[in-house]
């Protein structure tokens, strides 16, 4: 697919016997990143925000992507926690696609 030149790592949060843990999962040069400014609004007034939607062409076997899990552009090796992602351009997974009947199967990761 045209533009699926990027390279990401999810990262998986995975609760332990109560500890948080985070596993990183890189996918190289099969993905797009797309984001656009959106504007909220709230009891403080309107501000931009980004929303984020990827599109992944990758099995993921055995890091299948889930809400509340982190999509960084680019290649990170390990996470301990979120506030380790602060220098990198980055969301939250919020909603999970995967496209499995069309001529590209491919994951749908969108967020903010």
């Amino acid at each position: 697919m045209i533009g699926c030149t990027e390279t990401i790592t999810l990262v998986r949060h995975v609760l332990d016997d109560e500890d948080d843990r985070y596993i990183c999962h890189t996918v190289k040069n099969n993905a797009s990143w797309f984001a656009k400014t959106t504007i909220t609004t709230s009891g403080d007034g309107a501000k931009p925000s980004n929303t984020y939607d990827i599109r992944v062409f990758d099995a993921l076997t055995g890091s299948e992507p889930a809400e509340g899990d982190y999509c960084v552009r680019g290649e990170i090796n390990s996470v301990t926690a979120p506030a380790d992602l602060k220098e990198t351009e980055h969301f939250r997974i919020t909603a999970i696609g995967h496209n499995v009947r069309c001529p590209l199967p491919h994951w749908r990761l969108s967020g903010q």
